[in-house]
C-alpha cells in the first residue's frame, strides 16, 4: 500500500516531519499507560478461487462456471476506533510497551463477472457471477518496540489480529433460446485472525497528548462454502442441478493506516 493513495495520512506526515524542531526538543519520558481514539482507511484483498465437480464433471460449460466464480475483491472502508495501551522507556531511550485497539471498519465490495459459452451445435449459455466480501469490525493486540527521539517515537509492531464479516457468491446460468435458466448463491460467516506487524510514529505535543501515524498489515483468515439452488426455470427443473456443485474458498487479508490522538497518564 502507498501513502501517495492516502492523501490525509501523507499530508499528516508531512506535517509532523514540518513541525519546528524546538517543538521536539524537549525531553519526555514515555513511560506510562495511555489511550485515545483513531480514524483511518482500511483495505483489504479478497480472493477466491472455485471447483467444479458433480454433474459438472465433463461439462464444457464447467472450466466458465469456475473462472467467473473465482475473483479478487478490495473493500475498503473509513472508520473509527478505539486503543489503549502501556510503554515503558529505558535509560538508553529504547522503548517497550504493548497496544490493543478496535476499529468499526464497515468494508463493503462486490464483484460481478460474465461468459458466453457454446454448450453445442450453436447453442449458447451465459453465466453471471457476483461476489462480494463484508468485513464490519476488527481488533489486534501488539507489542511494539521503539526509539524515543525526543518529543518523537518511532516503533514497530507485531502481534495478534482479528475480524468479523461475511463472504458469499451467487451466479446464474441461463440458456435464453431454451428459456431455461437456474440460480445458486451461496457464502460464510469469515472470522480471520493471525498475524499483525507494522511501523508506526508518534509525536508528543504536549505534556500529555501525542498524535501519531500508524500502518499495520494483517493476515486474514478464509472459509469454503458451497452455493445451492435458490430458483430454477424451463427445462432445468427437470435437472437436480445442487448435483453440479462448486466449491468456492474465499481468503481475506486487510491493510490499514490510521491517524490517532491519544492521552498519556
Amino acid at each position: 500500500m502507498e501513502l501517495t493513495s492516502h492523501p490525509l495520512a501523507t499530508l499528516s506526515l508531512i506535517a509532523l516531519l514540518a513541525a519546528p524542531a524546538g517543538a521536539w526538543a524537549e525531553d519526555r519520558s514515555w513511560s506510562g499507560f495511555h489511550i485515545g481514539v483513531d480514524a483511518g482507511q482500511t483495505r483489504g484483498t479478497s480472493e477466491s478461487s472455485a471447483q467444479t465437480g458433480g454433474l459438472w464433471t465433463g461439462d464444457v460449460a464447467a472450466p466458465h462456471v469456475a473462472r467467473t466464480l473465482s475473483s479478487r475483491d478490495s473493500p475498503s472502508a473509513v472508520g473509527p476506533g478505539i486503543r489503549f495501551g502501556y510503554d515503558h522507556q529505558f535509560a538508553n531511550r529504547w522503548v517497550l510497551g504493548v497496544e490493543a485497539d478496535y476499529r468499526q471498519t464497515d468494508m463493503d465490495e462486490s464483484t460481478q463477472r460474465s461468459a458466453t459459452i457454446d454448450i453445442g451445435g450453436g447453442t449458447m449459455a451465459t453465466v453471471r457471477t457476483t461476489t462480494s466480501t463484508a468485513i464490519d469490525r476488527a481488533y489486534s493486540v501488539r507489542p511494539r518496540v521503539g526509539y524515543a527521539a525526543g518529543n518523537l517515537l518511532w516503533y514497530a509492531t507485531a502481534g495478534y489480529a482479528r475480524s468479523n464479516g461475511d463472504v458469499r457468491s451467487a451466479y446464474t446460468f441461463e440458456v435464453a433460446s431454451l428459456s431455461s435458466r437456474f440460480s445458486k448463491a451461496g457464502g460464510a460467516s469469515i472470522a480471520s485472525s493471525g498475524l499483525v506487524w507494522g511501523l508506526g510514529l508518534e509525536w508528543r505535543f504536549a505534556e500529555h497528548w501525542n498524535a501519531g501515524l500508524r500502518y499495520t498489515r494483517a493476515e486474514g483468515g478464509s472459509a469454503t462454502y458451497r452455493p445451492v439452488t435458490t430458483s430454477r426455470e424451463g427445462l432445468y427443473t427437470l435437472v437436480p442441478t445442487d448435483d453440479a456443485t462448486e466449491t468456492v474458498r474465499r481468503r481475506v487479508d486487510y491493510d490499514d493506516i490510521a491517524l490517532s490522538v491519544s492521552y498519556r497518564f
